[in-house]
């Protein structure tokens, strides 16, 4: 059976290994990050809602007329885990984990302009305050590193003013107002004051009480002799603090842990793990206003509700079960569903609809969710498996039928159900499977109907291929297992239902023909070219995903279409790539888009292919996207060029380019600040192509830029010139001292240097362009086409980078001078920036 194994040839075939024109746009996020977060939901000044999923910060307009329109920043590489908002309420800070943790901090507004960025803190940004003070032109953060660290950050210039470890035991929440800034966490509290450079703490006394571990912090910014502040306990008592001891105890505020305090005009709100959310005087007295938060997926279960926020009378409370309830505190309804998505560990499977632009998703919370992506919403949900089974077995893989008449779920455990398609509300009788199957007792991986609806196919990871006859009752077919096959994880059929190929983990591939159960050789494999579609890593069409120069991708899931002529892929690490199709030949350019913060579990075209849904495993988040064909990007790239304001004028302004319909998520030029500083790169192709990881042939940009030779070729001819100068050998910028009559001023400089340098064009803040051509660094105002120029360089300029308060601009050069000025918007400076 070994030799009828088709291996992937390492000859390379001719094909196009540029990346396509066709481009994604972010249009919808399906999510809720509320595991290990607290107090992370947000209402701006205009009333919108911010919260966070994935590596993606969201804005969405909770309004009725608006339907849930969302806003993305995508500042972030890695899981957002915390956020806070400034006091004028415009500005959002959000801060993720990573080795080398960031803080963003940006602009809730339409632009969405990142205003600042912070980095210092280990492991991950755990909770942040704004200080409250009107101005809120200072920040406290702190890690979740081994010391706990505390940070006062002068947010607008990136200037740590404060650092010092927290604690030793791990803190919840951070609160900063005036010169206090205030900690708590398991078993303690602290009170920090700000002098200089310095914090100094005092130790929270609990006194006779015994120390108990406090999660939240709420204050009226009362100081002196009042009460400093508040705290939330994990007993469910509100302890309330006078200077640096316990003044009075609420007990049993809640039945259960409070994780979250919002303050209001006439006192605040608390929301616990008991499922309430309660109101209080600002005497602490309860005004007997409560509200107790339903769950979409089980009634029984008792909620967590791990954050509240509200404005003007209005509430928005999120569960540990991801969902976001939005009600009238005073009012008679129940609170409203307005956010949903997965919960528990891992999210696994992903299915399109053949007829209809629905899809379905399923994981660990057992749950299989059918979502309208036109309407951006839940059609119908059921809990799984139709049999209750404790602990019941998680969804590990789902299929629609050819006709969209039927579709099938497979298990941890090995079974498959089929059903009908009948999205009955949830609240319905449930419709029962018309058949289980159950010849396996391991994962089902992969399910895949033929696309004349003859078969289904099942994988598993034990290596077992089975065929089952959809027109017998799901008959059997017994397909032996290969000895040198592993995990089924990609199965594809050919459109007549004549073959079905398989593969998995291993380099095999086997293409089975179904009336006879034979696997193929690997010559008559190759004559197979009418494959309905591609989702096999292992097929030739799709090479160009695999690097150049080594048997190995990063690549873990694909949707190749033939019609639109690209392959959407995800990767280990949560990049969606965008490759041309066909693409045989290994190394591929590719676009990419960030937003996942795990590995991709699947990537899916819905069937009238105007959009891409992917899902990420441990980020528990779906993305859908708004599939843009080649001449849609060109005609947007034209629009873009033909537009010379700047970005903060064109923003809402009456433009003939319409920002909001040209894209939903954030423009590339009006988050450069945070595509060159944060990360949000959109439509990269080439430098980050997997050819750049190893082997000696110049293949990919990267490797040529690296045989550059920038030594200068010295001639016969210019050696007079040279002897004669090298004696009088001025300073970089000094000026001779005898100068002639006439000289020249530069006027302009047409020209921008690209071919072998990466990010090395900024927004400045005064929304002018810095860029930098030859030995000169270029200020372009676009507004009145004017150039401001830096001259004390002495040859080409490689690289550039700027200040995160976007105000200091450092430029080097092929040799050993680097230079750093400030910039100044004043014309008759010209030479300084």
């Amino acid at each position: 059976m070994a030799s009828n194994a088709v291996t992937t040839q390492d000859k390379q075939f001719p094909g196009d290994r540029t990346a396509p024109k066709s481009s994604l746009r972010l249009e919808q996020v399906y999510g809720y990050r509320s595991a290990n977060c607290r107090s992370n939901l947000l209402l701006t000044e205009n009333g919108e809602l911010v919260y966070f999923s994935a590596a993606v910060a969201i804005v969405q307009n909770i309004s009725e007329k608006d339907n849930g329109r969302q806003r993305f920043f995508l500042g972030h590489d890695d899981d957002i885990i915390s956020s806070c908002l400034h006091p004028q309420k415009k500005i959002v800070a959000t801060g993720q984990i990573g080795k080398d943790a960031r803080i963003c901090i940006w602009n809730s507004q339409e632009n969405m302009k990142l205003e600042s960025l912070l980095q210092g803190h280990t492991g991950g940004v755990g909770a942040m305050s704004f200080n409250s003070d009107a101005d809120g032109e200072k920040l406290a953060s702190v890690g979740i590193d081994d010391e706990n660290t505390v940070k006062v950050w002068q947010w607008r210039r990136g200037k740590i003013l404060a650092t010092v470890s927290g604690h030793l035991e791990r803190i919840f929440d951070i609160c900063y107002f005036g010169d206090r800034v205030i900690t708590c966490g398991v078993k303690h509290i602290r009170f920090w004051t700000l002098l200089g450079n310095t914090l100094q703490c005092k130790e929270g006394q609990f006194g006779k009480s015994e120390a108990t571990t406090l999660l939240c912090i709420g204050h009226f910014g009362r100081t002196n002799e009042e009460n400093i502040c508040f705290t939330g306990a994990i007993n469910g008592d509100i302890i309330i603090w006078k200077k640096n001891a316990i003044d009075k105890i609420i007990d049993g505020a809640h039945h259960s842990t409070i994780y979250s305090i919002d303050i209001t005009s006439d006192g605040f709100l608390t929301s616990s793990k008991d499922g309430f959310v309660k109101e209080w005087t600002k005497d602490y007295v309860p005004t007997g206003q409560m509200c107790q938060i339903p769950c979409l997926m089980n009634d029984t279960h008792e909620i967590t509700v791990c954050s509240v926020v509200s404005r003007n009378g209005y509430v928005v409370a999120g569960t540990r079960d991801c969902e976001i309830y939005g009600f009238e505190l005073h009012g008679v309804g129940i609170p409203q569903l307005i956010i949903q998505g997965h919960h528990d560990t891992s999210l696994t499977a992903l299915a399109c609809h053949p007829r209809e632009n629905i899809f379905v998703t399923g994981g660990d919370d057992c749950s299989l969710r059918f979502w309208n992506a036109e309407k951006m919403s839940l059609i119908t949900f059921y809990t799984m498996p139709y049999a209750p089974i404790s602990p019941a077995p998680t969804i590990r893989s789902i299929a629609f039928s050819s006709d969209g008449g039927q579709f099938a779920v497979g298990y941890e455990d090995g079974s498959v159900e089929i059903y009908p398609t009948n999205l009955k509300p949830h609240n319905e009788v449930r419709v029962a499977p018309i058949g289980i199957l159950r010849d396996r007792t391991d994962r089902i991986q992969a399910l895949v109907f033929s696309p004349n609806g003859r078969y289904l196919a099942v994988g598993c990871i034990d290596g077992h291929f089975d065929l089952y006859d959809v027109k017998n009752k799901f008959e059997n077919l017994h397909s032996k297992p290969n000895s040198d096959s592993s995990s089924v994880t990609h199965i594809d059929w050919t459109d007549d239902d004549k073959y079905v190929q398989y593969s998995g983990e291993s380099r095999k591939v086997f293409v089975v023909k179904a009336s006879s159960l034979e696997i193929l050789s690997e010559t008559e494999a190759g004559k197979i070219h009418n494959w309905a579609t591609f989702t096999s890593l292992r097929h030739a069409e799709v090479r160009g995903i695999w690097n150049k120069f080594a048997e190995k991708t990063d690549i873990v899931a694909i949707d190749g279409n033939n019609h639109l002529g690209v392959i959407a892929a995800g990767d280990e690490i949560g990049l969606i790539k965008l490759f041309r199709f066909p693409s045989e030949q290994k190394g591929a350019h590719f676009r990419k888009y960030v937003g996942h913060s795990s590995r991709i579990v699947d990537v899916r075209f819905l069937h009238d292919t105007s959009r891409l849904i992917t899902i990420g495993s441990d980020d528990r988040t779906i993305l859908q996207w708004n599939f843009r064909s080649e001449s849609d990007s060109i005609a947007l790239a034209d629009a873009r060029r033909m537009s010379v304001l700047p970005v903060s004028s064109r923003i809402g302004g009456d433009e003939t380019v319409n920002l909001d319909e040209i894209d939903g998520t954030i423009e590339e030029a009006q988050l450069l600040e945070s595509t060159q500083h944060g990360g949000a790169y959109l439509d990269s192709d080439s430098e980050d192509s997997d050819s750049d990881l190893s082997g000696g042939e110049i293949d990919s940009d990267i490797e040529k830029e690296k045989q550059i030779n920038y030594d200068r070729t010295l001639y016969r001819e210019d050696y007079q010139k040279i002897k004669k100068t090298a004696k009088k050998e001025l300073a970089p910028g000094e000026k001779r001292k005898k100068q002639p009559d006439e000289g020249l001023t530069l006027d302009y400089v047409f020209g921008y240097r690209g071919y072998d340098c990466r990010d090395n064009v900024f927004w400045l803040k005064t929304n002018e362009i810095v860029y930098h051509v030859a030995a000169l660094g270029i200020v372009l105002n676009t507004e009145q086409n004017t150039q401001k120029f830096y001259n004390y360089h002495t040859d080409d300029i490689l690289c550039l980078a700027v200040s995160p308060d976007m105000s200091v601009v450092a430029t080097g050069q092929v040799r050993s001078y680097i230079s750093k000025r400030k910039h100044l918007t004043n014309d008759n400076k010209k030479n300084d920036f």
